[in-house]
């Protein structure tokens, strides 16, 4: 009998033992599936979830009215009989083959500069102006016609881009001062999600973008409405941008800002700008768990800084540190920021409201930027005064020219495009008619492209590119940066000392011609300066830096040619 009970209690313990077993498995492959869930980052290339995107913008209300922030910049305007004027066309081209612009030069073949009457008006401003037609002929050895414009419905000035674009080919437009806008509207914007938004209305670039497609305004209240293909389709023809000082009247005057802005633009054109062939992502807390890693197509796998909001002590991103350490930064060639935002505001999840003129005094330095933020590039809703994404580019920094956002709730999503455009060395007005031209063709719901992505536009110059100036190389000798430039932190030790130092190494580019290259430079980048650390001789791929100190290190790396001119940078970080 005592063995029977014994039997029975091995077997119950033997199926205890099978079901913790059991539970342990299923608790275990739960934990391995939420581990992986959660260290695998979204990635919103593949194929956005705009519903679930619009559910994360519902989680911040400003409580701002637009609509009626937007009716007091139309007041501003009212309508003007339309009065234009050709001043003159510029006809470049090409005197020999040595001359190498860019490898899309093909692509800019016409522009077409549409300048407010009066601002043209101004001696200095039209000095600038014109200055500047000249700058984007001789860069894109292109056509480039300048006309300026007095008042006139949307639909004429559309009429007017459609004469250029079907007459004599059309590229792009830039819009110098108050050129009138086109507005846009639906009864519930982002309706898929607990109710909508509401009325809203933007002004949306995309009419002007989109020369063979038909644009509806079915109650008459000089709002657009319907976009259909018409006798064409809804993608675009053209890009443009918009080169609008008025609307920053804080400031000063639109003369003297645009003066300002058309001086470093100049700079820009003639190669006396460096570009920082490095990259910031900057993704606050609601978005920290998607893919940045479209990122990479622009200046490659490792040459950005990836930051997104995490939990705790070790979190760099916020309002304070993107103000005095990312903004200010000569790093940083171009910076893409998801935030929420208002017209005047991004809202940081940690450090709070970081407003338009902290952004226009932190004096940006990047080249330009892509803010995902709803209305951070609605200038009508400043009513003329400034906006956040005028904060960006009109200021006293000697490099900031160019923002892409938004004038509604979304921004942009699937970036993918875009940076592949941009890394093509496409200026940045052609890489967001290449994304724009994607979204407007994928299969998406067509209510999800409106309210996300009708009110994008671009702020500054459109045709500027970031990994070469356009008409700058020569296809005789280009210096190109060394390769597979690395860092590392060492500890050397003797019987008598203990020290760290910085050990580099990399390799020459295959590219370069050896007898043309006369050292290498090395750089410790800071904020607000490039130090030399070394000049090294073209024999040696390797050196070493004494006397470091205990912290994180950002090095760049240039071949130097024989006429002393400097390769776009390699750059290695150090921590």
């Amino acid at each position: 009998m005592g063995s029977f009970f014994k039997f029975k209690i091995k077997m119950k313990l033997k199926s205890l033992y099978v079901i913790i077993f059991l539970i342990t498995c299923l608790l275990l492959s739960t934990y391995l599936i939420s581990f992986e869930t959660q260290s695998k980052p979204i990635n919103p290339d593949l194929s956005p979830d705009y519903i679930q995107m619009t559910k994360i913008l519902h989680r911040f209300n400003p409580g701002v009215d637009y609509t009626s922030l937007h009716s007091l910049y139309r007041i501003q305007y009212p309508p003007q009989k339309l009065s234009h004027n050709l001043q003159y066309s510029i006809e470049l081209r090409f005197k020999d083959n040595l001359m190498k612009t860019t490898s899309i030069s093909g692509l800019i073949s016409h522009v077409l500069i549409l300048v407010e009457e009066a601002l043209y008006s101004k001696t200095q401003a039209k000095q600038k102006i014109d200055r500047y037609a000249q700058d984007i002929a001789n860069s894109y050895q292109c056509k480039v016609t300048l006309e300026t414009i007095k008042g006139g419905t949307p639909e004429e000035i559309r009429a007017l881009l459609q004469g250029y674009y079907y007459q004599s080919g059309l590229s792009c437009a830039v819009f110098i001062g108050h050129i009138s806008e086109a507005w846009y509207e639906v009864p519930n914007d982002h309706y898929w999600w607990e109710g909508g938004y509401g009325y809203a209305n933007w002004i949306c670039d995309l009419f002007y973008m989109d020369l063979d497609g038909e644009w509806i305004d079915s109650d008459g209240n000089g709002i657009y409405d319907i976009h259909t293909n018409g006798n064409g389709d809804i993608y675009p023809e053209i890009f443009i941008g918009h080169i609008d000082p008025s609307t920053m009247s804080n400031y000063g005057n639109k003369e003297m800002l645009l003066n300002k802005f058309l001086d470093k633009d100049h700079n820009y054109w003639q190669g006396n700008i460096r570009l920082m062939n490095y990259g910031l992502i900057y993704i606050d807390h609601d978005w920290k768990d998607y893919s940045t890693y479209y990122f990479r197509h622009l200046y490659g796998e490792k040459n950005y800084d990836n930051l997104k909001w995490t939990e705790g002590s070790n979190n760099l991103v916020e309002k304070f540190d993107y103000l005095r350490k990312r903004l200010p930064n000569i790093a940083y060639g171009f910076t893409q920021i998801w935030v929420h935002s208002t017209w005047e505001s991004h809202s940081f999840h940690t450090g709070g409201i970081c407003y338009e003129y902290e952004i226009h005094e932190s004096l940006p330095r990047a080249l330009g930027y892509n803010i995902d933020g709803c209305h951070a590039c609605d200038w009508a809703s400043g009513v003329g005064q400034y906006f956040i994404g005028g904060g960006y580019i009109y200021n006293s920094s000697p490099t900031s020219l160019v923002v892409i956002g938004t004038t509604k709730v979304g921004g942009m999503l699937a970036f993918e495009p875009f940076y592949i455009s941009l890394g093509k060395n496409n200026p940045i007005g052609r890489a967001f008619f290449d994304w724009m031209t994607d979204r407007l063709k994928s299969d998406e719901e067509r209510d999800f492209i409106i309210g996300w992505h009708y009110g994008m536009t671009i702020i500054g110059d459109p045709l500027i590119c970031f990994l070469k100036i356009p008409g700058k190389s020569n296809i005789l000798f280009e210096v190109h940066p060394p390769v597979d430039f690395h860092g590392e932190k060492v500890e050397n030790r003797s019987l008598l000392m203990k020290e760290t130092i910085h050990t580099f190494s990399w390799k020459p580019n295959s590219d370069n011609n050896p007898d043309k290259i006369y050292l290498y430079r090395l750089y410790e980048v800071k904020l607000n300066s490039l130090d030399l650390i070394a000049e090294i001789p073209p024999s040696k791929t390797t050196y070493f830096r004494r006397g470091v100190e205990d912290r994180e290190y950002l090095y760049a790396l240039c071949s130097v040619d024989t006429n002393n001119k400097e390769s776009n940078f390699s750059f290695t970080i150090i921590k």
